[in-house]
C-alpha cells in the first residue's frame, strides 16, 4: 500500500533525527516538515489521511483540518462522532486491519471517497471553523 509520512518524527534527515533524539524510522516513504499551507494541500490530494490520537485527551486540530480541506479522514477515535457523522463524513478505525481496509477502500472506491470528502468539508465549514470556536468561547464570557 502506498504510504507517505511528513514531519520530523518520520524524516530521515539528520537534523530531524537529532531534534527528536531518535534514529529509528518506519520503513515507509517520508519527507521533512512542510509549511501548514502545503500540509493542507496534502490532505486534499491524498487518497486518505490517517489521524492518530492514541491516548491524547481531546481531538487534535487535524481532526478538523483534514475534512475541512476536503480530505478523507481515517481517525482512531470513536468519540469523533460528537463532531462528524461516522461513515459519512469521516471513517473510524480500531486496529491495523481495519485501517488497511479503509485505506484500500479510499484508494479503490473513489465514489465513496468523494462523498466522504464533500460531506466532511461541508460539515467543517458549517460547524467547525475558528469563527465557530470563537463564538463558543465568547458565549462563555457572557
Amino acid at each position: 500500500m502506498p504510504v507517505h509520512a511528513w514531519g520530523r518524527d518520520f524524516s530521515r534527515h539528520v537534523i530531524d533525527r537529532a531534534r527528536t533524539f531518535s534514529w529509528r524510522r518506519p520503513a515507509i516513504a517520508s519527507s521533512r516538515e512542510v509549511p501548514l499551507e502545503r500540509a493542507y494541500q496534502i490532505h486534499a490530494e491524498a487518497a486518505a489521511a490517517v489521524a492518530i490520537h492514541g491516548l491524547q485527551n481531546g481531538h487534535a486540530m487535524r481532526t478538523f483540518e483534514i475534512p475541512g480541506m476536503g480530505g478523507v479522514q481515517l481517525v482512531d477515535r470513536d468519540d469523533v462522532d460528537q463532531f462528524y457523522e461516522v461513515d459519512t463524513e469521516v471513517a473510524v478505525w480500531h486496529d491495523l486491519d481495519e485501517l488497511t481496509d479503509l485505506a484500500r477502500r479510499a484508494l479503490h472506491d473513489t465514489a465513496w471517497a468523494e462523498r466522504m470528502r464533500e460531506a466532511g468539508r461541508r460539515r467543517t465549514l458549517a460547524e467547525h471553523t475558528f469563527d465557530h470556536r470563537l463564538e463558543e468561547v465568547d458565549a462563555l464570557w457572557h
